[in-house]
């Protein structure tokens, strides 16, 4: 605690003399007050209020000979350490000594009324009954104040608080003729940046124009040919798909053509079992061209968009039986065991028309590869979360692996016959791939030559 954050005698000598060993007061102590009195200050350390005072030289002294305290009771910081072996002084220190300060005027008064004071006190001699009545030993004049002047500078307080620094003003004053260079210089480079910036604007624009121009063409460029690429690739699409068609309509018809002709050239001489036959053989060629004319008018439709998916949540499990009962006449003839595990309640989000064109196919695919006497197992379970993955296994003939990756494309055509040298019409599968992905599904195939392929597809659980 200190009176004052100006009083010379009760602070700022303090804060020097913290200073010169590193000690900063306002960043080091944990507060700072100023009471407002040398008293206070006295007072609040006596009372164990603060843990140190500043006070000036003779504060101490004066309370003591007052009665007001006991200078044994307090301890001064610094005294015997410095000054007490250096120096003999009648008054308690810490710090350096000072000049005081002998005379003052207040603001309203003259100069010249406090020059004459000034002078009669100076002029007092030592045994003046007025000193002698106040306990003065008289007026003294230090040499020199020097020694504030510094402890002001180094405290860069009062006068000195922005010593060090030279403001804009005082900078331009001194160096006049440089200022004015470095500001003609200035403007000029003002005007010429806006110049510049000016021009700079206007070959941006033109830049800007002419790169949208080129990207406007390139794009123009990327579109035109993205089209071209498009239509080749449907040109050759088109083509495998009108060689796919005409090989699978060859067969079936090439058969049908051949019965007929032989029924109508040797009907006589034929037995009612070979004619049988071969009314047999006309009857499942003309099935197998009426199955691929449905599937290619089914196919036609979904390229153009005119499929409508009315998606609801239904019982898996019931579509799956239905087609099932559908197919049972085909695993009747082959004696095939068809085995449906789903769970009873396995539902899913789906267009009940596509979900049933996808698990016919995937069944009669199955039931035309899989040998009389063998057996086809239909299941599901949950897929990444969020849908639900329904599998046909059958363990008839299987494929490689080349196959299996060239399996739901539309520029491959595998004909495989049956294990009863049936005759498939080539775009089930396709038809399949189309309509799961329409539902948001996905379909592939696992296989192993000889010994039976998986085929899965995925539905999803609930309404997207």
């Amino acid at each position: 605690m200190a009176p004052d954050s100006s009083t010379f005698a009760g602070w700022l000598t303090s804060w020097e003399s913290l200073k010169s060993v590193g000690i900063n007061p306002f960043e080091d102590f944990k507060s700072i007050q100023f009471s407002g009195s040398h008293d206070s200050v006295i007072k609040a350390v006596k009372l164990g209020k603060v843990d140190a005072g500043s006070v000036r030289t003779s504060a101490l002294e004066l309370a003591d000979k007052a009665g007001l305290i006991k200078l044994s009771d307090f301890r001064i910081i610094n005294q015997d350490s410095i000054y007490k072996k250096s120096m003999k002084y009648h008054l308690l220190l810490s710090t350096s000594l000072y000049p005081g300060w002998p005379i003052a005027k207040l603001s309203h008064v003259s100069d010249e009324i406090a020059k004459k004071v000034a002078v009669v006190l100076l002029s007092i001699p030592p045994d003046d009954a007025c000193l002698i009545a106040g306990n003065y030993s008289g007026w003294i004049l230090p040499k020199s104040y020097m020694v504030v002047t510094k402890s002001l500078m180094d405290l860069k307080y009062g006068p000195f608080l922005n010593y060090g620094k030279i403001s804009t003003v005082e900078a331009v004053k001194q160096h006049w003729f440089v200022s004015s260079c470095i500001f003609t210089l200035l403007m000029i480079s003002i005007v010429l940046s806006f110049i510049l910036y000016n021009k700079n604007n206007k070959i941006k624009k033109n830049k800007n124009v002419i790169e949208m121009a080129l990207n406007e063409n390139k794009k123009l460029v990327e579109e035109l040919k993205k089209h071209e690429n498009m239509l080749l690739e449907l040109n050759r699409t088109k083509d495998k798909f009108f060689s796919i068609i005409a090989h699978d309509l060859r067969n079936p018809l090439g058969s049908f053509k051949s019965a007929t002709d032989l029924l109508l050239n040797a009907y006589d001489t034929l037995t009612e079992q070979e004619r049988k036959q071969l009314i047999t053989l006309v009857k499942e060629s003309s099935e197998n061209v009426y199955a691929l004319l449905e599937n290619l008018l089914t196919w036609a439709k979904a390229q153009r968009g005119n499929i409508s998916t009315n998606p609801e949540m239904y019982n898996l499990n019931r579509l799956v039986s239905e087609n099932i009962s559908l197919l049972s006449g085909q695993t009747n003839n082959k004696n095939i065991t068809l085995t449906n595990l789903m769970i009873d309640e396995t539902i899913g989000y789906c267009d009940v028309n596509l979900f049933n064109t996808i698990i016919r196919n995937l069944i009669s695919n199955s039931i035309k590869f899989t040998p009389t006497g063998g057996r086809i197992i239909i299941d599901s379970k949950i897929h990444e979360d969020n849908f639900i993955a329904i599998s046909v296994n059958y363990n008839g003939l299987g494929m490689t692996n080349d196959i299996v990756e060239k399996l739901f494309r539309i520029d491959f055509s595998h004909s495989t016959p049956g294990t009863n040298d049936e005759k498939g019409t080539g775009l089930g599968l396709l038809l399949c791939k189309e309509f799961v992905e329409k539902m948001n599904g996905t379909i592939w195939a696992e296989s192993e030559a000889g010994k039976g392929s998986t085929f899965i597809f995925t539905i999803p659980k609930i309404k997207f």
